[in-house]
């Protein structure tokens, strides 16, 4: 009788043994995550049907759940910020949960690729202003010529204006706030190096923004009525670059206003940083007080250093968040559409930029044509 329970006991504890082999194997969850861009989205592959949260700080970013084929697309509604880390949940009921860390990947390398082009932009623009300054020898007056290749310079100094803003501005919407500072700086270096451009260039032949001569000399070679002509063209021409240079200020101050919303409502949507902060701090003590009674272990120690630094950024953090909620108030959404109504008087402002543009190309070219006696034959043959 003994014999026959211990046969039984064995069989049962087999089947256990068994049984937990195969939940072992049924466990093991499948998920490739690919690499994280700045941007609304996180992609990959995992189990067919497991789900995946996405969270920062226990503060939910976006969820979903993978397809038939395991692929899963997670969109968020705000943006995954240039190296901040992420924390991955999957799940998926008779499976262990597994979760992971991804860091959106910087895009330091191609803002530095694109500073350093338009770096090399401008100094070609300085070769060739160098190369006009040498060629002037005895006077302050410049032939059409002249006043051709100085315009072309001047319209390259006016697209790399536009480019910069336009770098400027997406850097505003990518990178971290620490990022961007010292990116701004270096775009802010560039825009003034242009405008120095633009004043050199102004000078060599001492003629006006517009690129065209503005000398003291009367002796234009020029009939009285073309020579009237000429003028009234000049003044059109200092009028929509008076325009022009509005523009340009008005512009430069609403995209700062702009960026700078940009960035409040990036720090708002990351959410209130006192619980994390109070977490962190309570677990810093923890640590401190194993320190005590270990004080020479260095993992503890490096811990203790790790944990001090982690919490200075999420203090910094809630600074920023403060400040951010103090400037939204409580009507995010008004806010938001404050941001949008500036990026719409931008969009205007450029398109008013590119008419007033094309208008002034023109009428220097109206001038160019008569200083240079290339209409003379035409005046002639309407006289006659």
């Amino acid at each position: 009788m003994k014999k026959t329970i211990w046969l039984l006991t064995t069989a049962a504890l087999t089947g256990t043994l068994m049984t937990g082999v195969n939940v072992q194997a049924k466990t093991a969850l499948k998920v490739k995550v690919n690499p994280v861009k700045s941007g609304y989205y996180v992609t990959g592959k995992a189990t067919s049907g497991s789900k995946i949260t996405v969270t920062r700080y226990g503060k939910l970013i976006t969820k979903g759940t993978a397809n038939k084929k395991g692929i899963f697309k997670l969109k968020s509604k705000i943006t995954f910020h240039q190296g901040w880390t992420y924390k991955l949940v999957i799940t998926k009921h008779g499976y262990s949960s597994k979760s992971l860390h991804v860091q959106v990947k910087s895009g330091n390398k191609a803002q530095k690729s694109n500073l350093q082009a338009l770096q090399n932009r401008i100094n070609d623009l300085n070769d060739q202003l160098s190369t006009l300054r040498n060629t002037q020898v005895s006077t302050n007056n410049a032939n059409a010529n002249d006043q051709a290749r100085l315009s072309d310079l001047q319209q390259k100094a006016t697209n790399l204006q536009n480019q910069l803003n336009n770098v400027s501005s997406s850097s505003q919407q990518v990178s971290q706030p620490t990022d961007n500072t010292n990116y701004q700086a270096q775009i802010n270096d560039l825009n003034n190096k242009v405008a120095d451009l633009i004043q050199r260039t102004a000078r060599i032949f001492n003629i006006d923004s517009s690129g065209t001569n503005t000398g003291s000399g009367t002796n234009t070679g020029l009939d009285p009525q073309t020579q009237q002509k000429v003028d009234a063209l000049k003044a059109q021409a200092q009028d929509m670059n008076t325009k022009l240079s509005s523009i340009y200020k008005e512009s430069n101050t609403i995209s700062s206003q702009e960026a700078n919303m940009e960035a409040m409502i990036n720090t708002f949507t990351h959410g209130d940083q006192t619980e994390s902060t109070n977490q962190a701090i309570q677990y810093l003590n923890k640590l401190e007080t194993d320190l005590k009674s270990n004080p020479n272990d260095p993992t503890l120690q490096a811990k203790v250093l790790s944990q001090k630094n982690f919490i200075t950024n999420l203090q910094n953090g809630q600074k920023q968040y403060e400040a951010a909620a103090k400037a939204i108030g409580n009507d995010f959404n008004g806010y938001v559409a404050q941001q949008q109504k500036l990026k719409d008087q931008m969009v205007d402002l450029q398109k008013q930029q590119t008419t007033l543009q094309q208008q002034r190309d023109a009428i220097n070219q109206q001038i160019m044509q008569l200083t240079n006696g290339t209409t003379t034959t035409n005046a002639s043959t309407t006289k006659s």
